[in-house]
């Protein structure tokens, strides 16, 4: 099965969701890129409204 790295997305202090990449790039009408940059220290160090969290590696696919 392949790992995927999930992120939860934060609206200020309030949290909108959390999914793989693509799932929140698509929740939030943004570039899956965009989301990779958001979840970098450097960008979460400035405190801006929206704030994209790593929080790991996460199973996806069927078990056969």
């Amino acid at each position: 099965m392949a790992k995927r790295q999930t992120y939860a997305a934060y609206a200020g202090d309030k949290y909108v969701m959390d999914g793989t990449a693509l799932e929140v790039a698509l929740a939030m009408d943004i570039a899956v890129s965009t989301v990779r940059k958001l979840a970098t220290p450097s960008y979460q160090a400035q405190k801006r409204g929206l704030q994209i969290v790593k929080l790991g590696r996460q199973e996806v696919g069927a078990r056969k």
